[in-house]
């Protein structure tokens, strides 16, 4: 909630506490959010670049790798693992 005050015509608001708190949280959540992105962007970059043989080490479907990878970076994982560092 804004409290506001008059100035002349014009009306002066001033954010509260509970304002900046909203926006935090929402920043935060951006930011979340753009992190996840940049992962599965870099993860499916580097899928692309795995030969098959070695998605197979890994124990990973080749053809579901690529398709993984030609997905784009705000879609969820689908290969069913998590893809952590």
């Amino acid at each position: 909630m804004a409290a506001s005050s008059t100035l002349g015509n014009a009306t002066v608001s001033r954010s509260t506490s509970s304002d900046l708190g909203l926006l935090t949280r929402a920043a935060a959540a951006l930011r979340r959010l753009f992190v996840r992105w940049m992962h599965n962007y870099e993860v499916r970059r580097d899928l692309e670049r795995l030969d098959d043989h070695l998605l197979r080490d890994a124990g990973f479907d080749p053809r579901q790798a690529h398709v993984e990878a030609s997905r784009p970076f705000w879609a969820s994982c689908t290969l069913g693992r998590t893809w952590d560092r």
